[in-house]
């Protein structure tokens, strides 16, 4: 396969309240003629629900030509699709369409989904979408509804994307090439890649790089004090850029100061750990939940605090991992064992 070469980038996605992602791309000259191929007919799915609108409210929805409340409900997956098919008018640009096929994508009935298939290979085919190639990439590298897993036919499509600067599919272009996810491995086009996209302001992307700088993987070494300071600038690059999707960053930055292996790079202090385990944690992270239920527990870095590493293991727990729920399990034992023993004394006591 060519080399490609990738110039500067520009994020062109966005999630909605579901966090699925909602592509967005810049208008073109040609987005009045997909107006024209709309299709005539799409399948609606209703579920039976008892009645919960007054008479008047039904009349008025059958007059409008909506479904009627009172013997079905509907998700925003109809309405929108009811919407797409009376009003075409409003679905004849291509951020319209992205933002529609996204969400018939992650539906969970077959014909929604391979109708929202349809019009993404309609964009990324006749318009040459950076934004439709990379969700038709997403959908084949998991088979999203009838459609078959094809790891080949996905790094084909985020290739494309790429070109188009869709900074995303920068990023799983180079998992692709380190993974050998329907290609052989190939460290050196995956750095090329993770580089293009962290320079983009991809935080998984300058994370994964500047563990392979310091870590010596992916073919990459510090033996010197240049190269451990580029592998510690990504992880700030990570940081920086941290994101629900991408929380890692700071909760990894944390672990290197702890460390003290990069002191001549990095200040350390306890204020600087906590407020990166922090950032992390308020990004939903588990394991930096965990670590602060650990800074709490003993006092490390902060002063002991139960009540705050119980609320941190707690939430580190819900993740199910073993060992955020055995570390639950002890605090609560010792917890137990407390009250059990100042319950003895004010027995004798008494």
């Amino acid at each position: 396969m060519n080399e490609v070469v990738v110039p500067s980038f520009e994020y062109q996605g966005r999630r909605d309240n579901k966090n699925h992602l909602v592509a967005q791309v810049r208008p073109e000259s040609e987005d009045a003629a997909l107006s024209d191929e709309l299709p005539g007919d799409m399948v609606m799915h209703n579920v039976s629900q008892p009645s919960t609108c007054s008479n008047s409210d039904s009349t008025r929805r059958s007059s409008s030509g909506l479904p009627d409340s009172s013997t079905s409900s509907f998700s925003i997956v109809d309405l929108r699709t009811h919407e797409y098919v009376t009003q075409p008018s409003k679905y004849c640009d291509q951020n319209s369409q992205l933002e529609f096929a996204s969400i018939l994508i992650h539906s969970e009935i077959n014909g929604q989904i391979r109708e929202g298939l349809r019009i993404l290979k309609r964009l990324a085919d006749k318009y040459n979408s950076s934004a439709a190639q990379y969700l038709l990439g997403d959908a084949l590298s998991c088979g999203i509804g009838p459609q078959p897993e094809d790891l080949g036919a996905s790094l084909c499509m985020f290739l494309m994307a790429a070109k188009g600067h869709h900074i995303e599919a920068v990023y799983r272009v180079a998992v692709c090439y380190e993974y050998g996810l329907g290609t052989r491995r190939d460290y050196a086009k995956a750095v090329q890649f993770l580089r293009h996209a962290a320079i983009g302001g991809h935080p998984g992307a300058a994370l994964r790089l500047g563990r392979a700088i310091l870590k010596n993987e992916l073919g990459l070494t510090s033996h010197d004090s240049s190269k451990e300071r580029e592998g510690v600038k990504w992880y700030h690059r990570s940081c920086d850029n941290a994101s629900f999707q991408y929380p890692a960053g700071p909760y990894e930055l944390a672990l290197l100061h702890e460390t003290h292996k990069y002191s001549h790079i990095l200040f350390s202090d306890a204020t600087t750990t906590i407020s990166l385990l922090t950032i992390s944690a308020e990004l939903d992270y588990p394991p930096a939940h965990h670590r602060l239920g650990e800074c709490y527990e003993h006092g490390i870095y902060c002063p002991a605090d139960p009540a705050k590493s119980i609320h941190h293991y707690t939430i580190a727990a819900s993740d199910f991992s073993y060992s955020h729920a055995s570390s639950m399990c002890v605090v609560y034992g010792r917890s137990f064992r407390h009250f059990g023993t100042k319950r003895k004394r004010s027995l004798c006591m008494g």
